[in-house]
């Protein structure tokens, strides 16, 4: 994986996958994609290293492409304590845990099956 390539681009108060900003802006002589959004800011590249993320709200957040056609996840960051991982992965889920009454799976069998 290169760490040197934008993770998106930033432009009409979004962000997008490389992909989507290629087809909204094309690529310069240069390879890289460049313009100006429909409020007049230059596309701006994020990278891995850029803090994309709300780093005062203490959730896993996920950057995904403003796209609503696309939508495809680009990198997401657990900012949540050890504690808080902790007690949500011992939370129970939908769907965890025994919700059938065990009584009513019963078999006819009584026996092993002779062979021939």
């Amino acid at each position: 994986m290169n760490d040197h390539k934008p993770i998106c681009y930033q432009y009409n108060a979004n962000r997008y996958c490389p992909v989507c900003a290629e087809d909204d802006f094309g690529r310069d002589s240069s390879g890289h994609i460049t313009g100006v959004d429909s409020d007049g800011n230059e596309v701006t590249p994020l990278f891995s290293w850029d803090e994309w993320w709300e780093p005062g709200d203490a959730t896993k957040q996920t950057l995904v492409c403003g796209n609503g056609g696309c939508e495809l996840m680009l990198d997401s960051i657990d900012l949540r304590t050890d504690a808080d991982r902790l007690a949500d992965s011992q939370r129970a889920q939908p769907g965890d845990g025994w919700s059938e009454n065990p009584s009513r799976f019963t078999t006819d069998l009584t026996g092993i099956r002779e062979t021939l």
